[in-house]
C-alpha cells in the first residue's frame, strides 16, 4: 500500500492542536470521516490519506494535528469519494487528476490561513506545496 506522508503541519505552531483549540471542528471532522465509512489511524508526526480501491481509504493523523492539516487530509477523502474510490493505481494512470486532488488538499489548508489572515502561514503552505509537487509528481 502506498501512502504519501507529509508531516508538515505549519499551522500547529501558532494555532495548536485541533483537538484542543478547535474541538467543535475536530469533532465535526471526525463525524464526517466516520459518515464516509473511513477511519483514522493515529500516528505521531504523520499526516496522510491512503486511498483504497472501491471503498473509502483511511487517514493517518497525528493526534495533535492542527485543524488546517485535518482539513487538508479530509479534502483528500472527499475528493477520492467524488471519483468513486478508484484506488491509487487509477490516480497514477491519470496524473492530471492526481495533481488536481493534491492541489485541492493544499487549498483546504490555505482557506484556514486566509480565515486567520495569516499570510506567513499561507506562504509556508504554498512553499510546501511546491516542494511536495516535485517529490510526488516529479515536475
Amino acid at each position: 500500500m502506498k501512502v504519501f506522508k507529509s508531516g508538515a503541519d505549519f499551522a500547529f505552531e501558532n494555532y495548536g492542536s485541533a483537538k484542543v483549540n478547535y474541538s467543535e471542528e475536530f469533532e465535526s471532522i471526525l463525524k464526517i470521516i466516520a459518515d464516509k465509512g473511513s477511519y483514522i489511524v493515529w500516528r505521531e508526526k504523520w499526516l496522510a490519506y491512503s486511498p483504497a480501491k472501491n471503498k473509502s481509504g483511511h487517514l493517518i493523523l497525528d493526534e495533535n494535528a492542527s485543524v488546517a492539516a485535518m482539513r487538508h487530509e479530509l479534502q483528500h477523502l472527499i475528493d477520492d469519494e467524488s471519483y468513486g474510490f478508484p484506488g491509487l493505481g487509477w490516480y497514477m494512470q491519470y496524473p492530471a487528476i492526481y495533481r488536481q486532488l493534491k492541489f485541492r488538499g493544499y487549498l483546504a489548508e490555505l482557506s484556514f490561513a486566509r480565515e486567520k489572515k495569516d499570510f506567513d502561514l499561507a506562504r509556508q503552505i504554498i512553499e510546501n506545496m511546491r516542494v511536495r509537487r516535485f517529490e510526488l509528481l516529479e515536475y
